[in-house]
């Protein structure tokens, strides 16, 4: 949207798929009703997790699962109540925690909605005459060479896939948004589904497939140990805010004890410092996260940026009128001056590389070469001039520009820019 492009924000919900056969199947045979109820998402996990650990020595639990999907792909009334309730509860969650992070969509569908366009995608492939049979399911082969397995269209067992589910959305919001460029964001355990997925939808001859991007993005491990919601290995994302917003209150309650709207600020730099620490790597690497790294206000950290920021707003204030936006510049002439002047001219640029290549990092890095120049330049020269109000004037519109540009980046990474800290 900054760089000019009118975008659609589509949330694309798992509701769907064989994850809920084991989910259901685990429900029918352990749940305590009245503990679900009262704490859905975390007892349903449990349960979840209980699964996978048993089936790995019980293969009819495996079965168990699959006519429990079977049950629901046939709209059996239990089935489809229970995943109903499942699907209510765990985006309520989602949702809450949007909220906390300030993340808003524009559209919100979940796999389930395009389960039921199966019959359409395969009736395309089957005229185009790319579907075929193997093993009782229909597939698609993809690889021409690129030494891809097929894309399957519909399980032996007559239900949709994975597959057959990202194709007919696809189809859908290429018809409703005839959009220039699609760009999917998931992990990179992923990269080869949408390889067969794109590649399937070329094979139709539809010759937007090209305009289809996969943004991969790496890991999330804490003290190197990787995330895995299977295993139970799993650390909650609102504890993880919680912390991070309870430290920055333990540092500013150390540094700026009278600090006005602390808690709020807090929160503000706490949440932001957990967003920047994923931001500022290269989305296709694997992040070991480390909470007191990231909250750090002298690193390559969000908090460092903020800071700056806020520094930079405290010299405005102390200016105490309006910045002269007419002010002369040809009178900043100073190295630390324009070491500024230049890594402002570059932020252009930076945002047309992150929007090109889908890479936020760029924009990360941007801030923090931006955030080191300006504090060199806050530690080198005074901004308030007593005895030349034409170089004061220059100089607190420069910093006025730091701000602005701190401000934009910022927010272009789903950050806030709190004024004091």
């Amino acid at each position: 949207e900054f760089a000019g492009w009118q975008c659609v924000g589509i949330n694309y919900l798992g509701d769907y798929g064989a994850n809920f056969g084991q989910l259901l199947a685990a429900y029918r045979l352990w749940a305590d009703e009245d503990a679900v109820r009262a704490n859905p998402v975390p007892e349903l996990l449990a349960l979840y997790i209980r699964f996978n650990e048993e089936a790995k020595d019980n293969p009819d639990l495996t079965e168990q699962a699959r006519a429990c999907l079977r049950a629901l792909a046939e709209g059996e009334e239990e089935m489809v109540g229970l995943w109903r309730y499942f699907i209510d509860e765990g985006t309520k969650e989602a949702e809450r925690i949007y909220g906390i992070l300030d993340v808003h969509f524009d559209e919100s569908l979940g796999e389930s909605f395009f389960a039921e366009k199966l019959d359409d995608v395969v009736a395309r492939f089957e005229q185009a005459g790319l579907a075929e049979e193997s093993e009782g399911a229909l597939i698609v082969r993809v690889d021409e060479g690129e030494d891809m397995p097929p894309c399957m269209l519909r399980t032996s067992n007559n239900t949709s896939t994975y597959h057959s589910r990202d194709i007919a959305a696809l189809l859908y919001r290429r018809e409703q948004y005839d959009f220039d460029k699609m760009v999917y964001v998931t992990d990179m355990r992923q990269s080869l589904h949408f390889r067969q997925v794109f590649k399937a939808i070329e094979l139709l001859g539809l010759e937007w497939a090209s305009q289809c991007v996969h943004a991969p993005f790496g890991m999330m491990s804490f003290k190197g140990a990787a995330i895995a919601t299977r295993k139970g290995n799993i650390v909650f994302l609102e504890e993880v805010l919680d912390k991070a917003v309870q430290l920055t209150a333990d540092i500013i309650a150390e540094k700026n004890p009278d600090l006005e709207g602390r808690d709020q600020i807090a929160k503000q730099v706490g949440i932001s410092a957990v967003i920047f620490a994923d931001v500022n790597n290269r989305r296709t690497r694997d992040i070991s996260f480390d909470l007191n790294e990231v909250l750090n206000f002298d690193g390559e950290t969000g908090p460092y940026v903020q800071y700056t920021h806020a520094r930079f707003c405290s010299i405005l204030r102390k200016h105490g009128a309006a910045v002269d936006q007419e002010a002369d510049l040809s009178c900043l002439g100073e190295i630390a001056e324009m070491r500024v002047a230049r890594q402002l001219s570059e932020f252009p640029d930076s945002v047309e590389r992150a929007c090109e290549e889908n890479e936020p990092s760029y924009i990360a890095s941007y801030l923090i070469d931006l955030a080191t120049v300006a504090n060199r330049f806050y530690n080198e020269l005074p901004v308030l001039v007593a005895a030349d109000d034409q170089l004061t004037a220059a100089r607190v519109r420069l910093v006025d520009c730091v701000g602005q540009v701190l401000r934009s980046g910022l927010s272009l990474l789903g950050m806030k820019a709190p004024k004091e800290m």
